[in-house]
């Protein structure tokens, strides 16, 4: 497969991303129709957060050709896509609901396509392995262990995992969606440098931007384990949004020292 092939296929998965991201955000009467049942206005907006965030890796990954950085990345899309066909596939073997056959069907060819990627990035050599800054290494290891662990906790629907609650199919497809960033940082830690770092903090800058505004309007809602699910939330959002700005403004966006 060719560069500008594989460029191709990035930036048309990156749109359609980008699309029914924004379909979510904006709460759009058709977006809101592909989610399998009724849900809240903060559920939407964090499934909004994570397809956005995935957008701006996938362009960042088709702009640069980092393949081989972004090896991680595709694990991680794979898992989360594996997943999510799972557990659609498995509610409607229960249900027998044609949208819930539909992800299934879908969520198995983009996992098929994620790991696909992971075996062609192998060819790919690291145009930009400059060595990241400590705090950013570490801050992966933080992040990709609180994602693993918010991982488990939402598949085993623990009720407060979230600042509002969770219906119990919607908690295992959270869980789904935050592995492919628990692997996607985790890798990050286990190859630091910088073609691994920029689209990582490209995806969760986009996911904090989403995610902030309507955090805080959300506050004088919670109390007791909501509220401080809605603390530890924040203060990942703000780190990170924190990290992804300095990184940037230090090392540049993509550009090689």
């Amino acid at each position: 497969m060719t560069p500008r092939v594989l460029r191709a296929a990035l930036f048309t998965l990156a749109t359609g991303l980008l699309i029914l991201g924004g379909g979510f955000w904006l709460r759009g009467d058709w977006a809101l129709a592909l989610w399998p049942w009724p849900d809240g206005p903060l559920s939407h907006l964090f499934v909004a957060s994570i397809l956005l965030g995935q957008s701006a890796a996938l362009f960042w990954t088709g702009w640069t050709l980092e393949l081989g950085a972004a090896r991680g990345g595709a694990v991680g899309f794979a898992l989360m896509c594996g997943g999510l066909a799972a557990t659609t596939g498995w509610l409607y073997a229960q249900r027998g609901e044609g949208l819930l056959l539909g992800w299934a069907v879908v969520c198995a060819v983009l996992a098929a396509g994620g790991a696909s990627l992971a075996v062609i990035g192998r060819r790919f050599p690291w145009k930009d392995a400059r060595p990241v800054p400590t705090v950013v290494r570490g801050s992966f290891l933080v992040f990709a262990v609180a994602l693993a662990i918010t991982t488990v906790l939402l598949l085993i629907q623990v009720p407060v995992v979230f600042p509002w609650k969770l219906k119990p199919e919607s908690s295992v497809m959270f869980g789904c969606l935050f592995l492919a960033s628990a692997a996607y940082f985790f890798d990050g830690w286990r190859r630091p440098g910088a073609a691994n770092a920029f689209g990582q903090l490209a995806a969760f800058l986009v996911y904090d931007l989403v995610l902030l505004p309507p955090y805080l309007r959300h506050w004088p809602k919670t109390e007791g384990g909501f509220r401080i699910s809605l603390v530890i939330y924040l203060a990942v959002l703000l780190w990170s949004a924190l990290l992804a700005v300095w990184y940037w403004r230090r090392y540049g966006f993509g550009r090689r020292g």
